[in-house]
């Protein structure tokens, strides 16, 4: 469910950075107002929107991997009973 759950967040990251961008915000310029998210001082929003976008990926990849992994286990300890 995690995982699930991490990939549909990235949805809806993506559709607040294309809502942050339609409302005419200054999406390029390395400096930042404070009605802006700052997360990492001197980065362009743009970039930012795309550090998180990398990181729920990865958060996703890793869910994935860990429930293969436990998949495999499971799988693994049912063969041996039958």
């Amino acid at each position: 469910m995690l995982g699930r759950g991490i990939a549909v967040y990235m949805d809806f990251w993506i559709k607040d950075w294309t809502t942050f961008i339609g409302n005419g915000s200054d999406v390029g310029n390395a400096t930042s107002s404070s009605s802006e998210v700052m997360i990492v001082p001197g980065w362009s929003t743009v970039d930012q929107f795309l550090l998180l976008y990398g990181v729920i990926g990865a958060s996703a990849a890793i869910a994935s991997g860990i429930r293969s992994i436990v998949w495999v286990m499971v799988s693994l300890r049912a063969a041996r009973t039958l």
